[in-house]
């Protein structure tokens, strides 16, 4: 649903290497996780969509992997807003409009 671990601002670290079959995640996906240093989101294989504000105002946010985003049709509004510290994101296998998300945020990927 919506606000899935939203507003969890200890966190560190996340990995979700076992969602495989996940296809679906609402809004607000870890918004402001304030602390958050490391995601890991490449096993959401399944996942179709990046929906509203999917982390936003993470600004301790440094590695993004998306390499396994490979499925994913649509990026809503939002997603990576204020997360202006990121020094590496893996947006490899990543589709046309993840990318585009990504430039929009002003994101900068190796």
């Amino acid at each position: 649903g919506n606000e899935c671990m939203a507003r969890c601002r200890g966190l560190t670290c996340v990995n979700v290497s076992g969602l495989a079959s996940l296809s679906t995640v609402g809004n607000d996906f870890l918004v402001d996780a304030s602390k958050l240093r490391t995601l890991d989101l490449s096993g959401l294989v399944s996942l179709s969509a990046i929906n509203y504000n999917w982390l936003s105002n993470c600004g301790s946010l440094r590695t993004v992997d998306l390499s396994g985003l490979a499925g994913v049709q649509a990026v809503e509004p939002g997603f990576l807003r204020n997360a202006d510290s990121i020094k590496y994101i893996d947006s490899s296998g990543c589709p046309p409009c993840v990318a585009q998300a990504l430039r929009k945020a002003r994101v900068v990927f190796m």
